[in-house]
């Protein structure tokens, strides 16, 4: 039995699944998931080892096997090693050899991945990105996390660190990041940068309806302008194409640098559909340099929602177990 957790920053998905029907995942089929659990995320390293060991005792016994292999997706800096140098969510959780404690607890095979190297697996062989070998995934949530598949191989980079395009200047007189650096492309591209272009819009009087939706110019979210944009409300759709801009800026940029077959957009901002993939695309091949000359990327919707770590961690734990059996691949 493998089992796969995405630990989020206030609950953790653990799914468990057995070694055939993972196997056959690879050709492009669906994971047969045995058994589920959903627990809340501790923010303290020993706490998050103590509940990550209960959860999956408890797939043990609700699936009546042994696990053979744990995959553990989470935000932030992991390195090669399974050490959790740094997470965004869990401010308590640094440095931690999490593979190596797990491993040392369950006696099984772990590897720890950054949470969107696993939803990148689950959505190249399971979702929008099935055959396809040169891919980006970009996650818009609070911030943006990046991931790439070049020839089929996942970039880790060589600490494991490698997707971090979120960071990247895309303004350098730009306001401050949290990092303390000017003009990252997720201070405009972000769930939490669209939210500020529609409060901006509301207050200037661009959007009266946004306004009327929220109760007020102050109260207006991203949320506000998705509710919106369910019934073609011009305000919203005025806010959306200044954001989607702000999206292609990285875009085009990662196409450039790349060269992918696919751009695949997942996240919660991602819920917004058809309206923003459709601007996304147009706005980011209006930026490639040479674009009369080169195919088209295609800029997709992810599959498989928020399910997509934890799958992708069971991707990964197939993966791992295979390597404990044969330390050659």
């Amino acid at each position: 039995m493998l089992i796969g957790v995405d630990v989020g920053g206030t609950k953790m998905l653990g799914l468990a699944a057995s070694v055939a029907s993972v196997a056959a995942s690879n050709d492009g089929t669906d994971v047969d998931v045995l058994g589920e659990c959903r627990v809340p995320t501790p923010t303290v390293g020993d706490a998050l080892v103590d509940s990550l060991i209960t959860l999956v005792r408890t797939l043990e016994r609700q699936c009546a096997h042994k696990v053979t292999a744990l995959a553990v997706g989470i935000a932030g800096l992991i390195d090669r090693t399974g050490v959790v140098r740094y997470s965004p969510h869990l401010a308590d959780v640094v440095q931690l050899p999490l593979a190596e404690r797990l491993s040392d607890a369950l006696q099984c095979a772990v590897v720890v991945e950054n949470d969107l190297t696993t939803a990148t697996l689950a959505e190249a062989r399971l979702g929008a990105g099935r055959g396809c070998r040169d891919l980006i995934v970009v996650g818009l949530g609070t911030g943006i996390g990046t991931k790439f598949m070049i020839d089929g191989v996942l970039v880790r980079g060589a600490n494991g660190f490698a997707g971090e395009a979120g960071h990247m200047t895309v303004d350098r007189g730009g306001a401050l990041h949290v990092t303390g650096l000017p003009g990252a492309w997720e201070m405009y591209g972000s769930g939490v940068a669209l939210g500020s272009l529609a409060r901006r819009a509301a207050l200037d009087g661009g959007a009266p309806s946004l306004v009327a939706l929220a109760g007020g110019a102050d109260a207006v979210s991203g949320e506000t302008v998705a509710r919106a944009l369910g019934t073609g409300d011009a305000g919203a759709l005025m806010v959306l194409d200044a954001y989607a801009e702000q999206v292609a800026i990285g875009v085009a940029n990662l196409i450039m640098v790349l060269d992918p077959q696919r751009i695949i957009l997942g996240g919660g901002v991602s819920e917004l559909g058809e309206p923003l993939r459709s601007r996304v695309q147009a706005a980011a091949q209006r930026r490639v340099v040479g674009a009369a000359y080169r195919p088209v990327v295609p800029v997709v919707l992810a599959e498989l929602g928020e399910r997509a770590g934890a799958l992708g961690a069971v991707l990964a734990a197939h993966d791992a177990a295979g390597r404990a059996q044969n330390p050659a691949i």
